[in-house]
């Protein structure tokens, strides 16, 4: 459950109001960038007011100027919606640790791994990708529901052609990160440090493999859509991935039923 005394779910005008660390978020489905950023906010203990995104309520996009999430606002400085922005603020504000190594060669490798999962034909990207190539091959029968699927598709980009590509690129990342977290010796992929890219990958994999409702509640219309893989994808994730996304989603991820 969230921690009260860090991320706190309030309103839109109560967050308006505020001048601290605020998040737009998305907890309907598993979102990749949404569950990391709180999770990151909550293991760096920063107090922190978080508002449910809902697209279908104005005021949230009025509010962030952006019409999706995550959204990170922090005093007056401008909006923050990339996931290294995101980052880059958290750690400036400091809090109980850092998630960014110190030394320059792993700070460089965990950014590298984690513009992986959460950039441009990375493992977010390539999942939605997959997501829409399904809805409309099965005209809707699998994969997001069309009419979503038609409106995805023309705000984030989709063609037939870079499927069978972005499927590979999606194996070789999940096989990467199966053998850089074992080459660590664990718990974490940098050792003992706890790091950013374990959020991201958590987070990633909780998308994949998505977390019983006891744990990250989704939506009784998308958990079905959520939880078909294709097997060459499930494949590559390792038995060892799993266990490092359950060793940070409960503490980290879980949401009340209510918010979701």
């Amino acid at each position: 459950m969230t921690n009260p005394e860090t991320v706190r779910f309030v309103g839109v005008e109560t967050a308006r109001a505020s001048r601290d660390l605020r998040l737009a978020v998305l907890t309907s489905i598993p979102s990749l960038w949404s569950d990391a950023a709180r999770g990151m906010a909550m293991a760096k203990e920063l107090s922190c007011l978080a508002v449910v995104f809902d697209s279908r309520d104005p005021s949230i996009s009025q509010w962030t100027g952006c019409p999706n999430a995550p959204v990170a606002l922090y005093a007056d400085e401008l909006p923050r919606t990339g996931w290294a922005e995101i980052l880059t603020l958290l750690e400036r504000l400091g809090g109980a640790i850092s998630l960014i190594p110190e030394r320059t060669q792993d700070r460089a490798e965990m950014f590298g791994l984690s513009h992986d999962i959460c950039g441009e034909m990375g493992v977010g990207w390539i999942r939605r990708l997959l997501l829409l190539h399904s809805s409309f091959i099965t005209e809707g029968r699998e994969g997001f529901p069309l009419r979503l699927a038609r409106y995805l598709a023309s705000r984030y980009g989709y063609a037939p052609e870079w499927i069978e590509a972005a499927r590979r690129r999606l194996v070789e990342i999940l096989t990467q990160l199966g053998e850089r977290l074992e080459q660590s010796g664990g718990p974490w992929f940098f050792g003992p440090k706890l790091t950013a890219l374990d959020f991201y990958s958590a987070a990633a994999l909780g998308s994949l493999v998505p977390l019983p409702d006891s744990v990250r509640p989704i939506i009784p219309l998308m958990r079905p859509v959520l939880e078909r893989l294709e097997p060459d994808v499930r494949a590559a994730i390792s038995p060892a991935l799993l266990a490092h996304r359950d060793r940070i989603a409960p503490k980290y991820f879980a949401l009340a039923s209510a918010t979701a």
